[in-house]
């Protein structure tokens, strides 16, 4: 759909071909935020009114909307769409679904309500016309809190470097797109009286996003060539919201990537690929995933038979879980590289680069995307696809069999030298 009505004459400021139109459709129904074509120069208002459609459906998430829809008349959902929406959002056993559902859709109007009218009063007193800003501070709203990153300006955000209140904003507003409806849930039903302490899943998320964004901002800050030439404080505020953008997936430039060190860029890649919380609007493999691979890992060193977080044991399901998600993640980002190794003449860094930032969602580029070759774009969109979905989902969709359980014989131990 969205793809239709961008290609519609009325939708351009000038001739933009199919598969340009395809990859931004896609870059905006998968929350990403990547152009091949400038999203303010190329698209009239009712093209940029489509992109937000898409940005926004996408953020609150089909079965969400639809489930809040069906609530309005029923009290409560069959059972069949309970087990969805546990399953596309990770909603841990003993959520009231009902109030978590609500809880995404009235927050997530709040939160680009409040965020579109600041912003609004940031780009009119910048110097701005009154319907311009307006406009401006309803797109980048809904663009910050889906996380897709997607930006009228040229330069994406880096010219507000120095104008803090925008920045600062759209930053908090990717944060609470990332940080996921588990956690917002969890404090509504603390203020309702409906729970009297926060899950260990939420803490995991605070604590590793809080960790993740330290350790990016000051990698930028020693790193980052770009940031050399600001005064201490503007380098700082540059590189941690820089980091913020990379791990929200949101994909926002505050800085200038293409002159960007290796060290500065790895360290990029990496927040990109954690990415953000389950049931958020980010991608990446989650936060929630990383924590449980990294107790595998710390079981395995201490040398324990399970795998334990905080003394606690992590069920073998989750591990499972987590586990399959880094693997299968890994195999597609590396079939994207590969193919895009095939069709495109550049530096292996750009390649690994704009393939991360396609499948985790994340709209950052060090300048690979806009001179991409028209396989390359479907490249791109078939990452951005299925980062947005999931690579479990995906995988499931393709792998699992609908076949009925056969009886299993007997195992017998498979003995491999590790």
């Amino acid at each position: 759909m969205g793809v239709v009505f961008l290609s519609l004459p009325l939708c351009q400021k000038t001739p933009i071909s199919f598969i340009d139109n395809l990859f931004t459709s896609a870059s905006a129904a998968s929350t990403t935020g990547l152009v091949t074509v400038p999203t303010g120069a190329s698209y009239t208002f009712l093209g940029q009114f489509i992109i937000v459609l898409l940005m926004q459906f996408s953020g609150f998430g089909y079965m969400s909307f639809s489930s809040f829809l069906f609530l309005q008349g029923h009290s409560t959902l069959p059972r069949a769409r309970q087990e969805v929406m546990r399953a596309e959002f990770s909603v841990p056993q003993g959520f009231d679904l009902s109030l978590f559902i609500k809880s995404i859709i009235f927050f997530t109007i709040f939160a680009e309500g409040f965020g579109a009218l600041f912003l609004f009063l940031a780009f009119y007193f910048s110097g701005g016309g009154f319907f311009e800003s307006l406009w401006s501070g309803i797109f980048h709203s809904v663009s910050a809190f889906c996380t897709a990153g997607f930006a009228l300006y040229p330069d994406s955000m880096s010219s507000f470097l120095k104008v803090p209140f925008v920045t600062e904003l759209t930053s908090i507003l990717s944060l609470l797109g990332a940080f996921g409806f588990i956690p917002i849930t969890e404090i509504a039903e603390n203020m309702m009286g409906k729970a009297k302490k926060i899950s260990y899943t939420s803490r995991s998320i605070f604590f590793s996003f809080l960790a993740l964004i330290m350790f990016g901002g000051i990698m930028l800050v020693i790193f980052e060539p770009s940031l050399k030439n600001y005064d201490f404080s503007t380098r700082v505020y540059g590189a941690f919201a820089q980091a913020i953008n990379a791990m929200t997936t949101t994909g926002y430039n505050n800085i200038d990537l293409s002159v960007s060190s290796m060290t500065a860029l790895s360290a990029l890649m990496l927040l990109m690929f954690i990415g953000g919380a389950p049931a958020g609007t980010a991608g990446g493999i989650k936060t929630t995933t990383a924590v449980i691979l990294f107790a595998v890992l710390v079981s395995r060193l201490k040398g324990r038979k399970n795998v334990r977080l905080d003394n606690k044991d992590i069920s073998m399901d989750k591990v499972f879980i987590a586990s399959s998600t880094l693997i299968f993640y890994m195999i597609v980002l590396y079939l994207v590289v590969i193919l895009l190794t095939i069709s495109e003449n550049a530096p292996m860094s750009e390649i690994l680069f704009d393939s991360l930032a396609a499948l985790s969602t994340t709209g950052l580029s060090v300048g690979l995307t806009e001179h991409l070759t028209s396989f390359g774009k479907l490249v791109l969109i078939f990452a951005m696809f299925v980062g947005r979905i999931g690579v479990i989902t995906f995988g499931l969709a393709f792998f699992l069999q609908n076949e009925e359980p056969k009886k299993e014989e007997p195992s017998k131990k498979v003995d491999i030298a590790l």
